[in-house]
Parts: structure tokens; sequence; C-alpha cells
């Protein structure tokens, strides 16, 4: 049996054994994400797997050339998770700037973007992010960037509601800052036409079930400059400065010709380490994965965006007194990772009441991530400052949640979430 037989009949195997869930109104779960993954993304797997090549490969440099291209960057570098590529980013371009020991990220963030400022012995400094727009406060930003105490900035497009990307970029190249883009949620929203991830020194993705298309486990790391890079695939691949893929050999055709100061004379380069690396890379089965799914991408966003809208229509008119959406920009494009809701500060009942009844009527739902971050129990153990009150940080905690928008659910699904939030506001006797 050849190849194309072994993948014709697990195909069919693939095709017979297809389940396809039907959904029950108030007996099924209504997720609040998830990944599609089809016949076409396990033939895939199983493809990579007879090539019997499973670490960083050739299938991952596919993957990274199509991802740079598609938003519009010179390079890309994957690796394990989004978190991942936020630490390999900020680990490089300390490297690339230099003065400041602050770094400006909002309050309303994930946890392992502090982790890595904190570890590369800088001071995170909050400032503060509107809750009817999920924007930052640029004007504070741009404030604190003529400080010399900071280095730089890091900011996350919130739930695929991209912030102004392109005036970030403006106000950090002026200042001479380092800008990381953390565009894990928000991969192909747009600002004033152009992909987001495309305006930082640095931008990161992740490749989490949860987002827009999945390797399983990984993220990516993207520059326009192949130093930058460099840097990227240095800390990655233990600290070693070859840049020659597992398998891979004299790449750069000096191998046994490089000189260093305490190491024998022509060492070999595969071997000589530059950087305290760690071991990030991806592997070409999650790279596999990964491929198939982008290849869907217009597809998948075109789903998540008509989603979020069947949903926003659904909802905009019934509760205008008690609930608010997001207020997206006139220049933002977004590829909404959830629906978040937001309860006005003088209704009858909390978020928590909403979340609730969502919950035992099988709708799952989100916090926004951390809420404000300077408030969870692991900022104890860390030295920060606050620039500003975060008044919209603890609205954002205290009263915005998000159901799913994402490309698995269907009509039914939708129509089943307006129905429970309008059996919420009849037992409330609001409507």
């Amino acid at each position: 049996m050849n190849r194309t037989n072994i993948l014709d009949e697990i195909e069919r195997y693939l095709d017979e054994h297809l389940v396809e869930k039907e959904f029950v109104p108030g007996i099924s779960e209504v997720p609040v994400s998830g990944s599609h993954i089809t016949i076409a993304d396990k033939l895939s797997l199983i493809d990579t797997v007879l090539d019997g090549w499973y670490t960083e490969h050739s299938v991952s440099i596919q993957l990274a050339k199509e991802l740079a291209k598609y938003i519009g960057v010179g390079y890309c570098s994957l690796c394990n998770s989004g978190s991942s590529a936020d630490t390999l980013a900020i680990n490089a371009v300390k490297h690339l700037f230099k003065g400041g020991y602050k770094v400006i990220t909002t309050a309303v963030c994930f946890p392992t973007i502090i982790t890595p400022i904190v570890q590369n012995f800088y001071q995170p400094i909050f400032i503060d992010t509107d809750p009817l727009t999920l924007q930052p406060d640029l004007n504070k930003l741009e404030e604190l960037l003529d400080s010399d105490d900071v280095a730089g900035v890091i900011l996350t497009h919130i739930l695929g509601f991209p912030f102004d990307a392109a005036r970030v970029q403006k106000i950090c190249e002026k200042s001479n800052k380092f800008y990381i883009e953390d565009n894990c949620d928000s991969y192909s929203s747009e600002v004033n036409g152009k992909r987001t991830g495309s305006f930082g020194t640095f931008s990161t993705l992740s490749m989490f079930p949860a987002h827009l298309f999945t390797s399983g486990e990984g993220g990516a790391i993207f520059a326009n400059s192949s130093k930058a890079i460099k840097l990227v695939e240095q800390y990655k691949n233990w600290g070693r400065d070859c840049y020659c893929l597992p398998g891979q050999q004299n790449i750069c055709g000096n191998r046994f010709e490089y000189i260093w100061n305490k190491l024998p004379a022509g060492y070999d380069h595969k071997y000589t380490f530059t950087r305290l690396g760690y071991n990030m890379k991806i592997t070409d089965l999650q790279a596999a994965l990964g491929l198939s799914q982008f290849h869907r991408i217009d597809e998948t966003v075109k789903a998540r965006r008509n989603n979020y809208n069947y949903l926003y229509f659904m909802l905009l008119y019934r509760y205008p007194e008690y609930i608010e959406f997001i207020h997206i920009m006139d220049w933002a494009t977004p590829t909404p990772f959830g629906f978040p809701i937001f309860i006005k500060k003088d209704a009858p009942f909390n978020r928590n009441d909403l979340t609730r009844y969502l919950e035992e009527h099988k709708v799952r739902t989100r916090t926004v991530f951390s809420g404000n971050i300077t408030r969870q129990p692991m900022m104890e153990q860390v030295y920060y400052e606050i620039a500003q009150p975060l008044v919209g940080s603890d609205a954002i905690m205290e009263r915005m949640l998000w159901v799913g928008c994402h490309p698995e659910l269907t009509k039914n699904h939708l129509d089943y979430i307006s129905e429970v939030i309008e059996g919420f506001f009849k037992d409330k006797g609001l409507k």
C-alpha cells in the first residue's frame, strides 16, 4: 500500500465515523470558544506523521512564511505558545533599544505579559482602558513616553477589537522606544485597512485552540528586521548562535570556522551559545495542523464577523437601559474573538447575576483577561507603577463578560444565546 492509498483509507474511515452533534437548546452547551477541526486538518497531521520528522522543520518554515505574508511583514518565527512569543519578544527587544527600565502596558492584559517584563528586570507601568471601546489611553501613553525611564510599550488588541496601532507606532518611533504589539487575540483585524501585527518592533500571535486558527498549542513572533528575528531565534533555540533548524547542517558554510574568545578555534557553531535561552520551538506536527487551519482563514474570519454582527443586531435595541456593547472605531475592522456585554453601572443587577444565569442555561461565558490585573493576587509579588486611576479597567473587571461568536456556533446557538438573555430580563421583571 502506498502513501496515497493510506491517506485515502484514513479519509474514508474519518468520513464514515464523523458524527455531527445536534444542538438541543438547554441541554447542549454553547461553548465560549472552540476550534473547528476538519477531516482535512486530521489528514494534514497524518501526512506529516508519515514524513517521519516531528520537530520544527519544513512544514514549520512554510507556515511561518505564509503567516508573515498574510499580515505584511518580512519575518516570522514560530514557537510553542503565544505566551512564549511575548517572552521571546521582550527578551529580544532589550538588545535593540537601550535605556529605560519601565514598560508601559494596560492593566487589562493577560498575566503572561507581566511575567517576561519582570523577568527581564523591567518594571510594569499601567495605563487605563476604555470599557466601551477597549482602547488604551494613548494620550497618557504619549505623555509617559517622554520619560527617559521608559524603555518601551507592549499593548494587547483585546478580544479582536484593535487599538490605534498606527498611532502607537508613530509615537514610539518619535521617542525611539520599543513597541511590542500583542496580536494573540486579533490576528486578521485591521487598522485603517492594514492588518494588526504589522506595526510593532515585534508582534505576537497565539495558535491556542480558542483562537482564530489553531496548531493545538503554538505561537509566533513577527518582525520586519532580520537582526530582530535572529535574536528571537537565538532565545528560542537554547540561546545558541547557530540558526540551523534541527536536522540542518552548516547552512552558513562556516560551521567549523568561527573564533570565540574562550572556545577552541573552530568550535562547532551548532553548539556555540551566546544567549541565556530556552527551548520554545514548535513541532512540524503542530505546524501541519496550523497550516491546514490557516488555509481556511478567510472563511473563519467571515464566520466570526457574521456571528458577532448577528448577535449585535439581535440584542442592540432590546435592553439599552441596562447593557451596552463595544463601540467600534471608524478606522477599525475587528475580527471578534468574543461578544462582550457591558453592564451599565446603575443596572438593577450585576455582572455575576447575568453570568450565573447564562451558565445555568449552558451558555458558557468568560471575563475579559484578568480584568484590572493590579488587583490579582499574583501582583502582590510584583513592584509596579500605576500611571493614572484605572477606572475603566475596574469597570471591565466588575461589569463586563463575553459569550462566544466563533465559527462552531450556528444560527441556532446564537438564537438561543439571545433567548436566554431575554429570559434573564423577564425573570428580573425588566421586560
